[in-house]
């Protein structure tokens, strides 16, 4: 089988190359340097496009995040399915569900959740989505990867500042916060990729490790991983109190429930997280450390 995967130098699209380049024939693109109505895509059985600007970044402007997470989208997958290309495998994400204001809110999001993003970024994967369902056709499918937070070997991000926390500081807060989170291994998304591959299902995805972590229970793990003894201790509420004041956004991230049951996107394809929470964080921390 031929896969395209644009963003092939990112962190899904390396991951994905490096595991499975001996199973498929797969090319790497980048879309920031090529003219996407100069590509030849007639030789492709499945695009994986994992390519975008990612997360809310600050000083990006808004039309940015519109002309490569939509237009730019839509223009390959058209390209695609024009070509002869089966497959469109998008990585869209979970902010399309949005961050509710709601602390008490406490139930699992489902592939069927209604979608409320709150963000440039969440919006404009929203929108993409909703462009390429447009072109889905018997000899079409677009497989939609609403994938949570990624970690593992060579992760940025939230994460890796979580990680720098345990490793620098003497004291470790967040002790006793129970809120639930789906995360997800990058060991574990590269596989669920594979079976969408291989499988081809059409519609929205959810991949996760095989339980949602409290925030307590994260870091428990990170502190294990490194090896280093630290005052576990719980977050003042005075601190908590600022920074929901200062950073609301950084605060619902770490303090709100948000999680997913992926029973349907599990069963359609057959999926068990090949690797645990415990293994894809000490592998992460061995990189970082």
């Amino acid at each position: 089988m031929n896969i395209l995967v644009t963003g092939h130098t990112g962190f899904i699209g390396t991951a994905f190359t490096n595991s499975y380049q001996h199973k498929y024939s797969i090319q790497g693109i980048s879309l920031s340097k090529t003219d996407i109505h100069n590509l030849n895509l007639t030789s492709y059985d499945c695009i994986l496009h994992t390519s975008g600007v990612v997360h809310d970044k600050i000083g990006i402007p808004v039309e940015i995040y519109f002309k490569i997470n939509v237009k730019q989208t839509f223009a390959l997958a058209q390209a695609a399915k024009t070509a002869g290309v089966k497959h469109f495998i998008f990585m869209s994400s979970s902010l399309v569900y949005g961050l509710s204001d709601d602390d008490t809110e406490n139930c699992a999001l489902t592939e069927n959740s209604p979608c409320r993003p709150n963000s440039p970024y969440g919006i404009s994967k929203l929108k993409a989505e909703e462009e390429l369902k447009s072109l889905q056709s018997p000899n079409f499918t677009v497989s939609i990867i609403r994938s949570p937070m990624v970690y593992g070997e060579h992760c940025k991000g939230n994460m890796l500042s979580l990680v720098r926390l345990v490793n620098t500081l003497p004291i470790t807060p967040f002790k006793g916060e129970k809120n639930l989170k789906s995360f997800i291994y990058i060991g574990n998304l590269v596989h669920f990729l594979d079976l969408v591959v291989q499988k081809k299902p059409q519609g929205v995805l959810i991949p996760q490790d095989s339980e949602p972590l409290s925030l307590e229970s994260l870091m428990i793990m990170i502190m294990k991983a490194i090896g280093k003894r630290r005052w576990f201790i719980r977050l003042p509420a005075f601190m908590k109190t600022l920074l929901f004041y200062s950073k609301k956004h950084i605060a619902k991230k770490l303090f709100y429930n948000f999680y997913f049951d992926s029973k349907v996107s599990n069963d359609v394809l057959n999926y068990a997280a090949p690797f645990s929470s415990e293994t894809g964080v000490t592998n992460m921390v061995k990189i970082k450390s």
